[in-house]
Protein backbone atom coordinates (compact mmCIF):
# COMPACT_ATOMS: atom_id res chain seq x y z
CA UNK A 1 0.00 0.00 0.00
CA UNK A 2 1.35 3.39 -0.97
CA UNK A 3 1.45 6.39 1.32
CA UNK A 4 0.67 9.88 0.06
CA UNK A 5 2.20 13.11 1.31
CA UNK A 6 -1.31 14.42 2.01
CA UNK A 7 -1.76 11.68 4.62
CA UNK A 8 1.46 12.58 6.43
CA UNK A 9 1.35 14.56 9.67
CA UNK A 10 4.38 16.57 8.57
CA UNK A 11 2.56 17.70 5.42
CA UNK A 12 -0.82 18.31 7.11
CA UNK A 13 0.67 20.40 9.94
CA UNK A 14 2.76 22.59 7.64
CA UNK A 15 1.40 26.10 7.28
CA UNK A 16 3.95 26.96 4.60
CA UNK A 17 2.04 26.61 1.31
CA UNK A 18 3.44 27.73 -2.02
CA UNK A 19 1.42 29.29 -4.85
CA UNK A 20 0.64 25.87 -6.35
CA UNK A 21 -0.92 24.41 -3.18
CA UNK A 22 2.13 22.35 -2.27
CA UNK A 23 3.29 22.30 1.35
CA UNK A 24 6.76 22.38 2.80
CA UNK A 25 8.00 19.06 4.15
CA UNK A 26 10.49 19.41 6.98
CA UNK A 27 11.81 15.92 6.24
CA UNK A 28 12.41 16.09 2.49
CA UNK A 29 13.25 19.81 2.77
CA UNK A 30 11.14 20.72 -0.28
CA UNK A 31 7.55 21.49 -1.28
CA UNK A 32 5.48 18.34 -1.83
CA UNK A 33 2.08 17.69 -3.41
CA UNK A 34 -0.69 15.98 -1.45
CA UNK A 35 -1.19 13.28 -4.07
CA UNK A 36 2.50 12.44 -4.36
CA UNK A 37 3.06 8.73 -3.72
CA UNK A 38 6.03 8.19 -1.47
CA UNK A 39 7.96 4.97 -1.15
CA UNK A 40 10.19 4.44 1.83
CA UNK A 41 10.08 8.01 3.13
CA UNK A 42 11.62 7.68 6.58
CA UNK A 43 9.93 10.91 7.60
CA UNK A 44 6.39 9.70 6.86
CA UNK A 45 4.09 9.79 9.90
CA UNK A 46 0.50 8.84 9.18
CA UNK A 47 -1.66 11.73 10.36
CA UNK A 48 -4.24 9.39 11.86
CA UNK A 49 -1.96 8.15 14.63
CA UNK A 50 0.42 11.03 15.22
CA UNK A 51 -0.33 11.37 18.94
CA UNK A 52 0.31 7.67 19.52
CA UNK A 53 3.55 7.83 17.51
CA UNK A 54 4.72 10.93 19.37
CA UNK A 55 4.23 9.26 22.77
CA UNK A 56 6.21 6.24 21.54
CA UNK A 57 9.00 8.47 20.24
CA UNK A 58 9.27 10.36 23.54
CA UNK A 59 9.48 7.08 25.47
CA UNK A 60 11.74 5.38 22.91
CA UNK A 61 9.04 2.70 22.76
CA UNK A 62 8.81 0.59 19.58
CA UNK A 63 5.70 1.80 17.77
CA UNK A 64 4.95 -1.34 15.74
CA UNK A 65 2.71 -3.03 18.34
CA UNK A 66 0.80 0.23 18.81
CA UNK A 67 0.31 0.65 15.07
CA UNK A 68 -1.11 -2.88 14.92
CA UNK A 69 -3.66 -1.90 17.56
CA UNK A 70 -4.38 1.36 15.75
CA UNK A 71 -5.11 -0.49 12.49
CA UNK A 72 -7.84 -2.49 14.25
CA UNK A 73 -9.20 0.33 16.38
CA UNK A 74 -9.41 2.84 13.51
CA UNK A 75 -12.22 0.74 12.01
CA UNK A 76 -14.38 1.81 14.97
CA UNK A 77 -13.74 5.47 14.15
CA UNK A 78 -14.49 4.91 10.46
CA UNK A 79 -18.15 4.31 11.35
CA UNK A 80 -20.49 7.19 10.38
CA UNK A 81 -21.26 8.12 13.99
CA UNK A 82 -17.57 8.81 14.65
CA UNK A 83 -16.68 10.60 11.40
CA UNK A 84 -16.99 14.09 12.88
CA UNK A 85 -14.56 13.17 15.66
CA UNK A 86 -12.18 11.50 13.22
CA UNK A 87 -12.19 14.53 10.96
CA UNK A 88 -11.43 16.83 13.92
CA UNK A 89 -8.65 14.50 15.07
CA UNK A 90 -6.97 14.50 11.65
CA UNK A 91 -6.80 18.29 11.67
CA UNK A 92 -6.00 18.77 15.38
CA UNK A 93 -3.76 15.74 16.03
CA UNK A 94 -0.62 17.45 14.69
CA UNK A 95 -1.27 20.46 16.93
CA UNK A 96 -1.67 18.17 19.94
CA UNK A 97 1.58 16.37 19.06
CA UNK A 98 3.36 19.73 18.71
CA UNK A 99 2.05 20.75 22.14
CA UNK A 100 3.33 17.52 23.63
CA UNK A 101 6.74 18.08 22.00
CA UNK A 102 6.97 21.59 23.43
CA UNK A 103 5.91 20.57 26.95
CA UNK A 104 8.75 20.79 29.49
CA UNK A 105 7.19 17.82 31.27
CA UNK A 106 6.75 15.71 28.10
CA UNK A 107 8.68 12.69 29.44
CA UNK A 108 6.59 12.54 32.60
CA UNK A 109 3.39 13.15 30.65
CA UNK A 110 4.25 10.49 28.06
CA UNK A 111 4.78 7.98 30.88
CA UNK A 112 1.46 9.01 32.36
CA UNK A 113 -0.31 8.63 29.01
CA UNK A 114 1.21 5.18 28.55
CA UNK A 115 0.12 4.06 32.03
CA UNK A 116 -3.32 5.69 32.15
CA UNK A 117 -4.48 5.34 28.54
CA UNK A 118 -2.31 3.47 26.07
CA UNK A 119 -1.55 0.36 28.13
CA UNK A 120 -5.20 -0.04 29.26
CA UNK A 121 -6.32 0.43 25.63
CA UNK A 122 -3.82 -2.22 24.56
CA UNK A 123 -5.07 -4.65 27.23
CA UNK A 124 -8.68 -4.08 26.14
CA UNK A 125 -7.64 -4.69 22.53
CA UNK A 126 -5.91 -7.96 23.49
CA UNK A 127 -9.08 -9.07 25.27
CA UNK A 128 -11.12 -8.38 22.12
CA UNK A 129 -12.83 -5.27 23.51
CA UNK A 130 -12.01 -3.21 20.43
CA UNK A 131 -14.71 -0.56 20.90
CA UNK A 132 -13.74 0.03 24.53
CA UNK A 133 -10.11 0.26 23.45
CA UNK A 134 -11.05 2.90 20.90
CA UNK A 135 -12.93 4.90 23.53
CA UNK A 136 -9.92 4.90 25.88
CA UNK A 137 -7.77 6.30 23.05
CA UNK A 138 -10.44 8.91 22.39
CA UNK A 139 -10.40 9.90 26.07
CA UNK A 140 -6.62 10.35 25.88
CA UNK A 141 -6.90 12.59 22.83
CA UNK A 142 -9.63 14.66 24.53
CA UNK A 143 -7.43 15.04 27.60
CA UNK A 144 -4.53 16.24 25.43
CA UNK A 145 -6.76 18.60 23.45
CA UNK A 146 -7.80 20.14 26.75
CA UNK A 147 -4.11 20.53 27.67
CA UNK A 148 -2.79 21.96 24.40
CA UNK A 149 -5.58 23.47 22.34
CA UNK A 150 -6.86 26.11 24.71
CA UNK A 151 -6.68 29.64 23.39
CA UNK A 152 -6.58 32.88 25.31
CA UNK A 153 -7.54 36.38 24.26
CA UNK A 154 -8.05 39.82 25.75
CA UNK A 155 -11.67 40.94 25.59
CA UNK A 156 -12.88 44.49 24.93
CA UNK A 157 -12.60 45.28 28.67
CA UNK A 158 -8.96 44.17 28.80
CA UNK A 159 -9.78 40.95 30.66
CA UNK A 160 -7.95 37.73 29.89
CA UNK A 161 -10.50 35.20 28.59
CA UNK A 162 -10.17 31.59 27.58
CA UNK A 163 -11.80 29.85 24.66
CA UNK A 164 -12.35 26.19 25.43
CA UNK A 165 -10.57 23.67 23.20
CA UNK A 166 -12.44 22.19 20.26
CA UNK A 167 -14.60 19.24 21.23
CA UNK A 168 -12.90 15.94 20.53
Amino acid sequence: MADYCGECARWVSSSDIDGDGRRWCAYSRKYEEANQIIYGCRGFVFNGCIVLIRVCEILNEPKEKWLEVYETVKEIFAAPEHMEWLSAYFSLGPQIADGLDADDQRDQLANELMKEYMQPAYTLWQEGNIEQSAMVYREMVSYLANQYLRTFFIDEKGQLKETPPPAL
